[in-house]
C-alpha cells in the first residue's frame, strides 16, 4: 500500500504485534528511509540523534540499552520481529529511524541484523552465557553464591550476578533473554518463594523465557516450600532444571561443594 505526496512516495508494511497490534513501517521510497516505529528501537538518551555521532562512551552504552529495550519491550514478540524483517529483504535501507532510540544512518543493516539475532535467541541458540539471579533474606542463600558462581567462571564462561530486588528486573531480564544458563538462588518465605524473586520469574515468564538450562539453590528455616512454586515457573517456561542445592539454615561444606559441582557441570555443558 502506498501513498503518493507529489515527489515523495510513502510504502507502508503491516508489521502487526511489533510490539502493538496495530504496527506499521512506513518506507520513504526516493530516500531509502525506513521509519520503523517500535521495532530496532533502544533505551537511553545520547547527546546526537544518530549512530555515528555517538561518542566512544555512548556506543558502549546503547550496545546494552538495546537489548535491555529488546528483551523488556519487544521478546514476547520475538517471532513477529522475524516476520517483519522477512518483508524488509528486499527493501533498500539507507537510514532506519525507529520510534525510540538513535536513528541508524552509518550502518542502518546492523540495527536489523542485531534484532534478528535478539529474536532469535527465544527458540535459540543463545550466548553461552549464564545468568545469575539471586534473593537472600538473612544471608544464607547468599552464603553459597560464591560457590556457585566459582563453579561456573571455572569453566572460562561470562558470568552476569543480578541481586533481586537491588536490581532493577529490566536488567534482570536483558541478561536473561541473551543466556543459555540460568541460575535461580532464593530462599523459602512463608512456605513459599521470596516475594521479590517470585515477581522476577513472573516476569520472565511473560516475557516468553524458555528453554534454559538451570540450577536453583536456598535456605529455608523451620519449612520448605520455594521449590514447589519454583517447580510451577520451571514446568511453564519449560526450564531445563540440571539440579537443586536446599537447606535448612547455613549451608554446610558438603552443601558447597555439592553447588560447585553442580555450577561446573552445568557451564560445562553449556560451554560444548
Amino acid at each position: 500500500e502506498t501513498l503518493c505526496l507529489g515527489d515523495k512516495t510513502l510504502k507502508f508494511f503491516m508489521t502487526p504485534n511489533i510490539h502493538w497490534p496495530e504496527t506499521m513501517m512506513t518506507y520513504l521510497e526516493e530516500d531509502e528511509v525506513l521509519f520503523s516505529c517500535d521495532a530496532f528501537g533502544s533505551f537511553g538518551r545520547y547527546e546526537g540523534c544518530f549512530d555515528d555521532e555517538l561518542t566512544s562512551e555512548e556506543q558502549e552504552k546503547i550496545i546494552s540499552e538495546t537489548e535491555r529495550y529488546y528483551a523488556n519491550i519487544v521478546s514476547s514478540f520475538s517471532t513477529f520481529v522475524l516476520r517483519g524483517i522477512t518483508k524488509l529483504a528486499n527493501v533498500p535501507l539507507k537510514i532506519v529511524a525507529p520510534s525510540h532510540g538513535v536513528v541508524w544512518r552509518k550502518d542502518p543493516l546492523k540495527i536489523v541484523q542485531w534484532y534478528q539475532k535478539l529474536a532469535s535467541y527465544m527458540q535459540g541458540p543463545r550466548e553461552k552465557e549464564v545468568a545469575v539471579v539471586w534473593s537472600s533474606m538473612y544471608g544464607n542463600t547468599e552464603a553459597l553464591l560464591h560457590s556457585i558462581v566459582d563453579g561456573l567462571k571455572s569453566e572460562d564462561l561470562p558470568v552476569h550476578v543480578l541481586q533481586v530486588p537491588q536490581t532493577h528486573e529490566s536488567f534482570v531480564l536483558e541478561k536473561v533473554w541473551r543466556s543459555e544458563g540460568l541460575v535461580i538462588g532464593m530462599p523459602t518465605y512463608e512456605y513459599k518463594m521470596f516475594p521479590p524473586m517470585y515477581h522476577v520469574l513472573d516476569i520472565l515468564e511473560r516475557s516468553h523465557v524458555v528453554g534454559r538450562k538451570t540450577l536453583r539453590f536456598g535456605s529455608f528455616g523451620w519449612s520448605g516450600g520455594a521449590q514447589k512454586q519454583f517447580d510451577e515457573f520451571s514446568t511453564a517456561m519449560k526450564l531445563d532444571c540440571r539440579g537443586v542445592v536446599e537447606y535448612q539454615g547455613a549451608p554446610t561444606e558438603e552443601d558447597k561443594q555439592k553447588a560447585y559441582d553442580l555450577a561446573k557441570a552445568l557451564a560445562k555443558e553449556i560451554k560444548g
